[in-house]
């Protein structure tokens, strides 16, 4: 699969074709602050991701797979190893927006990691912590109103995961309740006082 970086106006263009046409969209979401300062990378399939400056991979996203049960996004392109390098040597971390499953058993809701888990399967990144506090105004001011209403239309109120490349390993996470700059700034330090 050939994977290029493209100008942050044909990445944009490209997401805008097909991003009410791709499954699962309602885990994508357009960045509220643009593509210009990212590095954009798409295949000929108009299959793509962005990596932003501050190393987070964001909208990943792929129309021409079909639904299979154990691929959230429908995202076979993070399984290409030429994909996988990019995103290794480019990316240090990256926000799962997930949802309770409140139809999992009669006794609690679960949460759901199906997405969490996928980005451990595929391309090794591990979970780093949570964002409780304040998601849906943090999902909001990141992705807009259009997508924080179609994501809690579809799946009910989402929390956020933050998830690191393998090539770090911390042993404490943050603490359960801080919003997402919160636990956002915690994870950068910790990467910055990281000797690789």
């Amino acid at each position: 699969m050939y994977m290029r970086e493209v100008d942050h106006h044909l990445f944009e263009s490209a997401f805008n074709d097909v991003k009410d046409t791709m499954p699962f969209k309602e885990f994508v979401g357009y960045r509220n602050s643009g593509y210009i300062d990212c590095k954009c990378y798409l295949n000929e399939d108009a299959c793509g991701f962005a990596i932003s400056p501050e190393k987070e991979l964001t909208t990943v996203f792929n129309v021409k797979s079909t639904k299979i049960p154990d691929d959230p996004l429908n995202t076979r392109m993070l399984e290409d190893p030429e994909v996988k390098d990019i995103i290794l040597s480019e990316a240090d971390w990256l926000v799962c927006i997930c949802y309770v499953d409140y139809n999992f058993g009669t006794e609690r809701a679960r949460r759901n990691y199906r997405l969490v888990d996928y980005y451990n399967k595929v391309i090794g990144f591990n979970y780093y912590g949570e964002a409780d506090s304040g998601t849906i105004e943090d999902i909001i001011e990141r992705k807009g109103l259009d997508f924080a209403a179609r994501f809690i239309k579809n799946y009910g109120i989402p929390y956020q995961v933050f998830m690191v490349s393998p090539k770090y390993n911390f042993d404490q996470t943050p603490t359960p309740g801080l919003n997402y700059n919160q636990v956002k700034q915690m994870l950068l330090t910790d990467i910055k006082n990281t000797t690789l």
